[in-house]
Formats: C-alpha cells, sequence, structure tokens
C-alpha cells in the first residue's frame, strides 16, 4: 500500500517539473527570434518563438520593381521559412524536455 504512495508521489515530483521545464521553455521561445529568407535573398521575415510576425525587411530595389506579383511571393516564402525554423526549435526543446516521448496535448 505505502509503495504506491511512493510510485504516486515521484510522479507528481515529476509532472511538476515537467511543468517547470515547459514554462521554461515558452519563455525562451517567447524571447527567441527566427528568420527567414526568400529564395531570391530580396525579402527577409523574423517571427518569434511564438509564431509572431515581429518585422519583414523588404530589398528598396526589389519593393520599387511593381512586380507585386514576385513582391507577394517573397513574403511568403521569407514568413513561412522563419515559421517553419521557429517550428522546428520548439520541436527540439520539447523533445529535450519529454525525453523524446510525444506526450498528447503537449506538442
Amino acid at each position: 500500500m505505502f509503495g504506491n504512495l511512493g510510485k504516486m508521489a515521484s510522479m507528481l515530483k515529476d509532472m511538476q517539473g515537467l511543468k517547470a521545464n515547459m514554462e521554461r521553455m515558452k519563455s525562451e521561445l517567447a524571447n527567441s527570434e527566427y528568420t527567414g529568407k526568400s529564395c531570391n535573398g530580396q525579402v527577409t521575415a523574423v517571427v518569434s518563438g511564438e509564431l509572431l510576425l515581429k518585422r519583414v525587411d523588404i530589398n528598396p530595389s526589389f519593393a520599387s520593381s511593381g512586380d507585386t506579383l514576385a513582391l507577394q511571393q517573397a513574403v511568403l516564402e521569407a514568413v513561412n521559412t522563419a515559421s517553419l525554423t521557429a517550428r522546428a526549435a520548439a520541436a527540439e526543446k520539447m523533445s529535450a524536455i519529454t525525453g523524446g516521448m510525444d506526450i498528447p496535448g503537449l506538442s
């Protein structure tokens, strides 16, 4: 009977540690920035680890070229690349915290 209490206490301690690690990871991600560039290198996007767009830099000569379709495509590429980089970093941090286990609701 008391053996199970010890096991439950250990599980509770492990969960508290996991929660603390998750909070630390969320804070780290919120303060991190991830950059993506368009394939033509004319647009750079920066997103936070929370996937919030922070900045878009566009080469002035590209912006004034009048090719709005190319500009739109370049912005999409840069933002998507930055977002994918941020997601990959978050997944890597999550894997380190959970020891590689896929825990439903945490990913």
